[in-house]
């Protein structure tokens, strides 16, 4: 993977755990009760899905392509990297 696509990566899981954005997925989340059980698995699966979905759309934008597998990996890998990071910030932005 190009250092610009994972900078790519790397700042959008930035942009997406500001603690204003996290809150607001949060708060959309809530209103989901009784459907959603839990809102901070709720809010994982929004930003996992979210950040998935934009590296794939920015891949396709940078490449003019699908990404293959290999590639997919890689931002898998970043992402999973991630991770902890992200329930640390879906902890923090408790409402």
């Amino acid at each position: 993977m190009e250092l610009s696509d994972r900078d790519y990566v790397e700042k959008l899981i930035d942009a997406l755990l500001m603690d204003q954005q996290v809150q607001n997925v949060r708060s959309r989340l809530n209103e989901l009760r009784p459907y959603v059980h839990s809102v901070d698995d709720a809010t994982f699966g929004y930003l996992l899905g979210e950040i998935t979905v934009s590296c794939l759309d920015q891949w396709l934008i940078n490449h003019h392509r699908k990404a293959t597998v290999e590639e997919m990996t890689e931002m898998q890998r970043i992402v999973l990297e991630k991770i902890p990071r992200i329930k640390s910030q879906i902890a923090k932005t408790f409402i």
